[in-house]
């Protein structure tokens, strides 16, 4: 396999990452705006998939910034 493929391949799966994790927390929060009781384990979830989405953007940066040469380091 090519560089440029390998390189294509990465840039679909973090794309389908991104998106995945994106509908999941948009899932959980229009899930617990429309439930009457809600519990500690909710709450946690959501927490859990925002936490989750805000990892994954600041990878995704970071790598971006590795594979264009544009990162410092630290």
């Amino acid at each position: 396999m090519k560089d440029k493929e390998q390189l294509r391949l990465l840039k679909q799966y973090l794309l389908n990452l991104d998106i995945h994790l994106n509908a999941e927390l948009t899932m959980l929060e229009h899930y617990l705006l429309n439930k009457r009781n809600i519990t500690p384990e909710d709450v946690l979830s959501l927490y859990r998939a925002r936490v989750r989405a805000e990892a994954f953007k600041e990878f995704a940066t970071n790598l971006e910034k590795i594979l264009y040469n544009n990162y410092k380091g630290g």
